[in-house]
């Protein structure tokens, strides 16, 4: 009867409180208490997964939506260096269009950034204050 009476006195919703709280029914070996935390760990192990879950489907949607927005703007390049009139108006002042799509721009830049590891690690050590 104590131990209901005295866990009543302590205010376990406060967050200051929480882990004298927890402390207080460690010490106490209440069965009842054990099971306790034992869901309240399940739960927070639950909230846990739940948020990381959700976090990695966020992240797989942004990917998918800038994939997607990579697409569009790529197939809008290809149709307006198709349009006569964009021709047109570029060559009326003189300006010279090298066409090149987006997926071989993109594998020029990758290339451009694949350097032997010992190169990078060697320019790592260079650039090291000492």
């Amino acid at each position: 009867m104590a131990n209901k009476d005295t866990r009543r006195e302590i205010p376990a919703q406060d967050p200051f409180w929480e882990p004298y709280y927890e402390r207080f029914l460690r010490d106490t070996n209440d069965p009842a208490d054990a099971e306790r935390r034992a869901a309240q760990a399940a739960a927070r192990a639950a909230r846990e997964a739940r948020r990381a879950l959700a976090e990695e489907s966020r992240k797989a949607r942004i990917i998918a939506e800038k994939a997607e927005r990579v697409a569009e703007l790529r197939h809008a390049m290809a149709m307006m260096f198709a349009d006569p009139e964009f021709l047109a108006d570029a060559q009326s002042i003189q300006l010279e269009l090298d066409t090149l799509n987006g997926e071989a721009l993109q594998d020029i830049i990758r290339r451009s950034f694949d350097y032997p590891k010992a190169l990078v690690e060697k320019a790592e050590a260079l650039a090291r204050p000492e």
